[in-house]
């Protein structure tokens, strides 16, 4: 494949260390495996802002591998569209974190989105393994037949599987392949290219909140009485306290 460059929308970028975050909060990982299905189409070519889309998918997906935490991931990522070339440094920058690529199959397929997300349902043993998609794309040839898919994909797997779209551009369109009332959601490369930004949106595709078994409003790693009845009036500890201050657990 010839290589050729990618522009850089913006300015040098290093992600945030989210596994101190993990390890403070008492996070729960909920995706352990991820798949990526990125636009390599000369569609992307299309100016946004003054910079093709292609450029600015490139590069929120070297700041979205840069900031994914230290967990236990099986990746995948499928590269499609009728470009025939990958730049040299994006294959680079998934390199660069050996972590991710240690544990990712890559593949570069001259197909389209529709057939892209077609190909991924023939494999029953991947999809049914995957806990979260994300797509980036500019999202402009979704069509109901890739839609459908999209569907298919969500009850297929019990709505276990959620997919993430992230815009290269306009991301209203986006949305089309986000079911309604399904997990997932879709957002815009430009919302997600801060260093917060980006974190917050691998922390709410990975990470859920510590477990509290017995719903008094106090995680299990804060709560000394792992099992208040429910009515109880408890403290700050998740105990019982002897007057009706400050929480009362409401009946379910």
């Amino acid at each position: 494949m010839t290589a050729y460059t990618y522009k850089k929308p913006w300015g040098p970028y290093k992600g945030l260390n989210i596994d101190i975050e993990i390890q403070n909060f008492h996070y729960l990982q909920k995706v352990t495996d991820l798949a990526i299905i990125f636009d390599n189409s000369t569609d992307m070519n299309e100016l946004y802002r003054g910079w093709r889309r292609i450029d600015y998918a490139y590069e929120i997906m070297y700041r979205f591998i840069n900031t994914l935490p230290s967990l236990p991931l099986k990746n995948s990522v499928l590269i499609y569209g009728d470009r025939e070339e990958i730049p040299d440094q994006f294959q680079d920058n998934l390199k660069s974190t050996s972590s991710f690529w240690s544990n990712t199959t890559l593949q570069h397929k001259h197909i389209t989105l529709n057939l892209a997300l077609s190909d991924y349902l023939k494999d029953e043993n991947k999809y049914k393994k995957t806990d979260a998609v994300v797509i980036i794309s500019h999202c402009q040839n979704i069509d109901n037949e890739t839609i459908a898919l999209a569907r298919k994909l969500h009850m297929l797997n019990g709505n276990k599987t959620c997919i993430y779209m992230i815009g290269a551009g306009d991301v209203a369109a986006c949305y089309k392949l986000i079911p309604y009332g399904q997990c997932g959601f879709a957002v815009s490369a430009d919302n997600i290219a801060s260093q917060i930004n980006m974190a917050n949106f691998i922390k709410k595709l990975l990470l859920k909140e510590p477990k509290d078994l017995d719903n008094d409003g106090i995680f299990d790693h804060e709560d000394q009485c792992l099992n208040t009845p429910l009515s109880q009036t408890i403290d700050h500890t998740g105990c019982k306290r002897k007057n009706n201050y400050p929480f009362k657990i409401q009946e379910q």
